[in-house]
């Protein structure tokens, strides 16, 4: 005889129920069968995990999915506060804005220390500049900006598509 307790601790009569030999016999085996499964799946993920790490080219595999667990993390943050129904509206605008002025923080500080590598770097060079070498301090210079650039808008691409599968498994 199996008996359903409710939350004040009561003993409740509609939920007790008699289980017969077979209904028991047919939960274990669903039981052995549901636990056979997670372990099969389990040790396949294991095996996975052991190839990829074994895998040379899984380097760039690794960090994908790194970026898109910050990402994803940043994005259920805002998730989070836009859904936390304890606090008003007013507040949950003010921390989505702190946390999007500290996001845009992050760019520019890069900006800032790329534009002084390129004043320390325009420094040196400056002898270089004046002996006659002033083609090749222009075309390194002019690399090195359009390497910036690149990786600039690559990094606004791929982090567009990560919000659109965060937003597409959320959907879901």
């Amino acid at each position: 005889l199996l008996a359903h307790y409710s939350v004040n601790g009561k003993f409740d009569v509609l939920y007790s129920k008699v289980l017969d030999e077979e209904d028991i016999s047919e939960n274990n085996k669903d039981t052995l069968l549901k636990n056979e499964e997670l372990k099969d799946s389990t040790l396949n993920r294991v095996e996975w995990d052991k190839v990829a790490k074994s895998n040379k080219s899984s380097l760039f595999s690794r960090v994908d999915v790194y970026c898109e667990k910050q990402i994803f993390s940043l994005l259920d943050s805002f998730d989070k506060i836009r859904n936390n129904e304890e606090i008003n509206y007013w507040e949950k605008c003010k921390a989505i804005n702190r946390k999007k002025i500290k996001l845009a923080l992050i760019p520019l500080s890069l900006l800032v220390l790329s534009l002084s590598v390129f004043l320390k770097l325009g420094h040196r060079f400056k002898d270089l500049y004046t002996e006659g070498n002033s083609d090749l301090l222009t075309i390194i210079l002019l690399g090195l900006i359009f390497a910036i650039i690149i990786s600039i808008v690559l990094g606004i691409i791929y982090t567009y598509k990560k919000i659109k599968k965060y937003r597409m498994i959320k959907k879901k």
